[in-house]
């Protein structure tokens, strides 16, 4: 399903950053969910200088909606660019 996103809201693919262990095998369900991820989509009305591609930090309790493994949340969400 493609999405394109309205106003001033963000789509964001989150990355999920693995458990590094010394050898000990752990589930999946162990890997953190974190608040960085890849910018997939932006709206019209987006008015800062994030680009599709950039990875970005983004707060880690708002209120957005998951659709397909991906984020939907406002602009004014994401704290900062990873260079």
């Amino acid at each position: 399903m493609n999405l394109k996103p309205l106003f001033n809201q963000v789509i964001i693919k989150p990355i999920i950053e693995e458990v590094k262990t010394s050898g000990i095998i752990l589930p999946e369900t162990m890997n953190k969910q974190s608040n960085k991820g890849e910018v997939v989509a932006l709206g019209e009305d987006c008015k800062s200088k994030i680009v599709v591609g950039d990875k970005v930090v983004f707060k880690k309790y708002l209120q957005a909606e998951i659709v397909n493994d991906c984020i939907i949340l406002n602009e004014n969400d994401i704290l900062a660019v990873i260079l």
